[in-house]
């Protein structure tokens, strides 16, 4: 679900960059975009991992400790970088990064 909402980001802006034209020098002006769906899917894991915490404190059951963990892979995974942050201009714009 989480990556499935920084997609539906990129393809609602892919629509708007096909619209107006980017030149091949305007990677930076999509750092707005790439932040944005960044952080909404950190949001949505965050979340996950602060319900998974509850449910483990109101239970104590260990098992409900592995939703905060996977959740905590999650967001390292989303951390964003210039390796990803490449393929996702070349995404929108079908131009590749300088």
């Amino acid at each position: 679900v989480i990556p499935l909402i920084g997609n539906g980001l990129v393809r609602q802006t892919h629509q708007r960059a096909a619209a107006a034209s980017s030149s091949p020098g305007e990677s930076h002006r999509w750092v707005p975009v790439y932040f944005l769906a960044t952080l909404t899917s950190a949001a949505l894991a965050e979340g996950a991992a602060l319900f998974g915490s509850i449910v483990y404190l109101l239970t104590k059951n260990g098992i409900a400790l592995l939703v905060p963990s996977a959740m905590a892979l999650v967001l390292l995974w989303l951390l964003p970088s210039r390796d990803k942050y490449a393929p996702f201009v070349a995404n929108i714009t079908g131009q590749q990064m300088t």
